[in-house]
């Protein structure tokens, strides 16, 4: 039975947060959602509130990140923007990156910083 896109989305969330949790990273929402979109994790480097962007499949990593256009990217920063306020965190520093999971072997890639909040 093939699993749903969304089941293995959740999977591979799963699979991001326990890697960041070893990095000693603390997670501090995962699937938080806004009026228009959705940040995947949303976790604590630090002082830095990191938010992630986690894309899975069987492209190589590098083509996974290639579907987080500008679009999107827009929407993740809007997204971030109603958290932050939410949240009472305006004025902290944050900073987006992206996470690829290729699947079925599991392998996870992490592009630290890999847009900005300009």
């Amino acid at each position: 039975m093939k699993e749903s896109t969304s089941i293995k989305g959740k999977k591979a969330e799963e699979l991001v947060a326990g890697y960041l949790k070893k990095k000693g990273w603390k997670i501090l929402f995962t699937n938080y959602r806004v009026a228009g979109g959705e940040i995947d994790i949303i976790a604590l480097d630090k002082k830095d509130i990191v938010i992630i962007e986690v894309k899975s499949g069987k492209q190589n990593s590098f083509e996974l990140t290639e579907s987080i256009d500008l679009r999107k990217r827009k929407k993740l920063k809007q997204a971030t923007e109603q958290f932050l306020f939410r949240e009472k965190m305006q004025g902290k520093p944050v900073r987006f990156e992206i996470i690829t999971v290729s699947m079925p072997d599991e392998k996870i890639y992490h592009f630290q910083e890999e847009f900005f909040d300009d």
